[in-house]
């Protein structure tokens, strides 16, 4: 199945959207990290990445950050 996944970083938490081309949403979740440990925020979008791409068993078309 084609689809896009769609990341917010903010200040202390990180949102994430994954979206058929259609609009049709398969994965919504907001996780806050660590703001004082090094690197964590990028551990954990990378967490979340996984957890949205084994169940589709693909990777993702496209990948958005802001």
């Amino acid at each position: 199945m084609s689809y896009l996944i769609g990341i917010d970083l903010g200040g202390s938490s990180i949102k994430a959207l994954a979206l058929t081309p259609e609009g049709e949403r398969l994965f919504e979740q907001q996780r806050s990290f660590d703001v004082d440990a090094a690197d964590d925020w990028a551990k954990e979008i990378r967490t979340l990445i996984d957890e949205i791409e084994a169940p589709q068993g693909e990777e993702a078309l496209s990948l958005g950050i802001s």
